[in-house]
């Protein structure tokens, strides 16, 4: 079963990696700073994650 769900995420994986465009991250990485006054640090979706920057 373990196999199963193993191929089951790194196929989630690959289609999430298969959507990232990283001008669209850019754009949006641009936009917050902009919108916050506060520079997002190295890992934008780490940035994002706990939803604080974005409640800003």
């Amino acid at each position: 079963m373990s196999g199963v769900l193993g191929s089951l995420d790194r196929d989630l994986a690959a289609k999430q990696a298969a959507k990232y465009d990283p001008q669209r991250e850019a754009e949006a990485r641009t936009w917050i700073e902009t919108v916050t006054g506060e520079k997002i640090g190295g890992n934008f979706h780490e940035s994002l994650k706990n939803g604080q920057l974005l409640c800003k």
